[in-house]
């Protein structure tokens, strides 16, 4: 049970809109910048993929990230390899010699170096990644997805599918 009193994977909402958060961090920073009501928000601290299967009748999920589940709703996958994440980083526009220094790192290291080096077109690309993959998951019941990812030391949303 989340502080808002829900579920993963059981969001009682009647809303049309909900958006679905990693943390509180990432459920704190789009609702600084959405200013959605406080019910509207799904605190999933379980399997982000589970959450969005279970959730019926709604015209629109955001989900409010950090980088790590970010890449999981891009793979549909619940453990994200350096591989994978050198995969995703290829598919964005990156190219060989800029994933070289990444290949024998951790997938968290990642991040830092391209939101500090201002590579805000890949982290864009792969929000629409994880946006297209999931509608594509998602597809019998029809929810528009919007992904923001969330950088956890800023609180803020720093890239979108939007």
């Amino acid at each position: 049970m989340t502080e808002n009193g829900t579920v993963c994977g059981t969001p009682e909402r009647t809303a049309s809109e909900i958006v679905i958060c990693d943390s509180t961090v990432s459920m704190d920073a789009h609702q600084e910048l959405f200013r959605l009501a406080t019910e509207r928000y799904v605190l999933c601290s379980d399997s982000l993929m589970a959450c969005m299967n279970d959730v019926n009748g709604i015209h629109t999920i955001h989900l409010s990230l950090l980088w790590g589940s970010v890449l999981k709703v891009a793979l549909w996958k619940e453990d994200v390899t350096i591989s994978d994440a050198i995969y995703l980083l290829l598919a964005s526009g990156m190219n060989d010699g800029d994933v070289a220094p990444f290949r024998n790192g951790n997938v968290d290291d990642i991040f830092p170096a391209l939101y500090y080096g201002k590579n805000f077109d890949v982290l864009r690309k792969l929000c629409n990644t994880a946006r297209k993959t999931a509608e594509k998951r998602l597809s019998g019941r029809g929810p528009r997805i919007n992904c923001h990812l969330v950088a956890e030391d800023s609180c803020r949303i720093v890239a979108s599918s939007l």
